[in-house]
Parts: structure tokens; C-alpha cells; sequence
């Protein structure tokens, strides 16, 4: 019993290793998708610097 159930957590460990690395990379293009506008909305409020 014991070695089924330590087998069990191992198996709900590995499901939330990779639930968790699915997570990250999805937060990964989130954070690409998120950055790219901002950086193309910025450039239209960048022409601020033409002010002295």
C-alpha cells in the first residue's frame, strides 16, 4: 500500500510538474504578446522627446 501510494503522489507530482511548465510558458507568450503593444503604443506617445 505504501509503495502504491508513494507511486501515486509521484505520478500527481509529475502531472503538476508539467501543468506547471505548460502554465510558465503560456505566461511566457502572454508577456511577448503583452510587451509587443505596449512597445508599438509607446512609440506614438515617444513623441514627447520632440518636446525640449
Amino acid at each position: 500500500e505504501h509503495m502504491s501510494a508513494s507511486h501515486k503522489l509521484g505520478n500527481e507530482i509529475q502531472k503538476i510538474n508539467q501543468w506547471l511548465n505548460e502554465i510558465e510558458q503560456r505566461k511566457e507568450m502572454v508577456d511577448l504578446f503583452n510587451t509587443t503593444p505596449k512597445v508599438k503604443s509607446e512609440n506614438p506617445i515617444g513623441g514627447e522627446h520632440d518636446n525640449p
